[in-house]
């Protein structure tokens, strides 16, 4: 299991954690770094890293980790797609109505998480 360090205090964290349990900055995986990332919120609402990545680049939380906690990605403010790649490949997910199914997509979608950002160290494509 990797292990991150908060970019603003440099405490440790874990891959699925979307807030820093020391300082408590808000956090989440950028693809594009394959890091977990610590965020201080902009004036206008994007995330900004609290570390300088040299390009000045915001983001804004995948539609499905803002809307129902079960992606902690972020997306580059300059994509038109609202969600995260790992959440892309989704085809289908579960009728949220029905009482259980939050939960049980939430899991899938950490494991799913997990395997997209494995394919992506290692070179690979998810798609």
């Amino acid at each position: 299991m990797k292990l991150f360090s908060c970019g603003a205090c440099g405490h440790t964290l874990y891959f699925d954690n979307v807030e820093c349990t020391y300082c408590g900055h808000r956090l989440g995986f950028d693809p594009a770094r394959l890091d977990l990332v610590a965020f201080d919120l902009a004036a206008n609402g994007d995330w900004q890293p609290t570390k300088s990545t040299g390009t000045h680049q915001r983001f804004r939380p995948c539609a499905n980790y803002a809307e129902h906690n079960a992606c902690n990605w972020v997306v580059p403010t300059t994509e038109t797609d609202p969600l995260c790649p790992a959440c892309q490949l989704n085809q289908t997910i579960p009728d949220l109505t029905v009482p259980g199914n939050l939960l049980l997509w939430q899991r899938l979608q950490t494991e799913k998480n997990w395997l997209v950002y494995s394919l992506l160290r290692l070179g690979l494509t998810a798609a």
